[in-house]
């Protein structure tokens, strides 16, 4: 992105097997892991 990084549009809260379901179909669909870009305190 020309101004950074995108910004968190949406934000779910999943029981753990719901977020791995989830993260599965997004991998089959394109999507790649990359490194947060921000750090674990901010989601406290």
């Amino acid at each position: 992105m020309p101004d950074g990084p995108t910004l968190l549009k949406e934000r779910r809260h999943l029981q753990k097997e719901a977020a791995e379901q989830m993260w599965k179909l997004l991998l089959t669909q394109g999507w790649n892991r990359t490194d947060p870009h921000w750090d674990a305190a901010a989601d406290m």
